[in-house]
């Protein structure tokens, strides 16, 4: 509880989801006029276990009959017959499988390009020559504190180098996740909060104050992975809090999510390890 003069801001934590409350303030003996007010819904991201899948070349990451929810490159490395993002049913958290998203060169002899194995929350929409188009971002009107996931990561050594990672070094790989209230970008008539074009690199998502992206986020959070995480020879848990101090604040009332993981960090550049993997099980957006 803070107070300015006369005003005061409380902050509450352990309420439910779509409940009204009731509530005045008092200082002594004197009380405030009753004031009701009512939360709101705990967003949680569809298929969050990742069990379902469907097609095979493409691999879609959702079931027969469900939404999109998530989607991944394998739009694109599939005009070579390739899945970069696959399911696994030998190591996994719980239920039957998890994800694997596994960095690859994605050519024939050298025609081709390096191709991260790569989740988010959106939609894959077109393949540019040898580029993609994605829209990324899902409804999201709640303010979740952090994202909690079960992570396996096992970097390679850089074998597609460039200005961002050098050949010969370990590869890097992130989760990063972000809510935000972006006013949206168009693309072949479709309403995106964030439109990525790999082709042109100015157009890829910055969390930083002053760009598109960034003036768009409230909270943020990530975790890169510089070396190998796991628990032996399983999955280990990885929780990524979300910063919204230094972002856009409490008082802005998110419209969207984007969530996004990749097991190299630099493949939007196209730069990596062709022997990076990442698994991923029980995703869930934890609030207070």
């Amino acid at each position: 509880l803070t107070h300015d003069g006369g005003n005061f801001t409380a902050r509450i934590i352990h309420l439910q989801a779509n409940t009204t409350y009731v509530c005045r303030a008092y200082s002594g003996e004197e009380y405030g006029e009753e004031m009701s007010f009512t939360t709101g819904s705990e967003t949680q991201p569809e298929n969050n276990s990742f069990e379902y899948t469907s097609g095979t070349s493409p691999l879609y990451l959702f079931g027969e009959g469900q939404e999109m929810w998530w989607d991944s490159g394998n739009e694109g490395s599939s005009t070579m017959n390739k899945n970069v993002t696959t399911v696994d049913p030998n190591l996994k958290n719980s239920g039957n499988q998890s994800l694997l998203l596994s960095s690859q060169f994605v050519g024939l002899g050298i025609i081709g390009k390096f191709a991260a194995g790569n989740l988010f929350a959106g939609k894959y929409l077109k393949t540019d020559g040898t580029d993609g188009v994605l829209g990324w971002g899902r409804p999201c009107t709640s303010r979740p504190k952090a994202l909690k996931v079960w992570v396996r990561y096992e970097p390679g050594t850089v074998d597609n180098g460039g200005s961002h990672i050098a050949d010969g070094e370990t590869d890097q790989g992130i989760i990063y996740v972000a809510v935000g209230d972006w006013a949206g970008q168009e693309y072949a008539g479709e309403t995106w909060p964030f439109v990525v074009k790999t082709k042109n690199s100015s157009s890829l998502f910055s969390a930083e104050k002053g760009t598109y992206s960034g003036d768009g986020t409230i909270a943020y959070g990530e975790k890169v992975f510089t070396e190998s995480y796991n628990d032996a020879e399983n999955l280990k848990e990885l929780t990524i809090e979300l910063d919204y101090d230094n972002y856009g604040g409490t008082q802005r009332k998110p419209t969207s999510i984007i969530i996004v993981a990749s097991a190299s960090k630099y493949g939007d550049y196209f730069e990596g390890s062709g022997s990076s993997k990442m698994w991923l099980d029980d995703m869930e957006l934890i609030y207070e």
